[in-house]
């Protein structure tokens, strides 16, 4: 029942709020290695035992957290631009795009993923779990990605940068 449901997120929040500190923790970590070393929004590893076909449970969750993602980077397309300039200075590799920013959509998604899977929630739970993910923690990205290229700018980190529309000449 929906009240099970909110007593056993209730129960697993402090865990929930570790868990994923610790998988974005995970992603900043991997900020000088290799793009190829970030994942896509997969579902999680299975022993030989589990293997089976994904079911219709994953693939809703995927796409619940792919769909938040791509909204998050389309509503705030230029910010995260600047923002993947910046951390591509800071790793000292070229520019990060919105899918291998540690901090873009993608990886705040991959996060509260792993969070998720690390706690015991049945599927509709964690499906609750996403949609207010979105809607609490995604609604207020864009001034999280303002905030961090505006410390990262006071911090000398490419602080002049600035975005400027090539005009077409006629």
């Amino acid at each position: 029942s929906l009240r099970q449901a909110v007593a056993s997120l209730d129960n697993a929040r402090p865990l929930l709020v570790a868990n994923f500190m610790a998988a974005l923790a995970a992603e900043l970590a991997l900020l000088q290695s290799p793009v190829v070393v970030r994942g896509q929004m997969t579902t999680r590893a299975r022993r030989a035992s589990e293997m089976s076909l994904v079911n219709d449970h994953e693939i809703e969750e995927t796409s619940a957290l792919t769909d938040a993602a791509t909204r998050a980077e389309l509503q705030n397309s230029l910010p995260l631009f600047l923002l993947g300039q910046r951390f591509g200075v800071l790793a000292g590799r070229p520019a990060f795009d919105a899918e291998t920013l540690p901090v873009g959509p993608q990886a705040l998604c991959r996060s509260i993923r792993r969070a998720v899977e690390r706690i015991d929630l049945e599927v509709s739970v964690r499906l609750m779990m996403y949609r207010a993910f979105e809607k609490n923690v995604m609604r207020d990205y864009g001034s999280l990605v303002e905030q961090l290229n505006n410390d990262l700018a006071r911090n000398g980190v490419l602080p002049n940068l600035q975005y400027v529309p090539v005009r077409a000449r006629r």
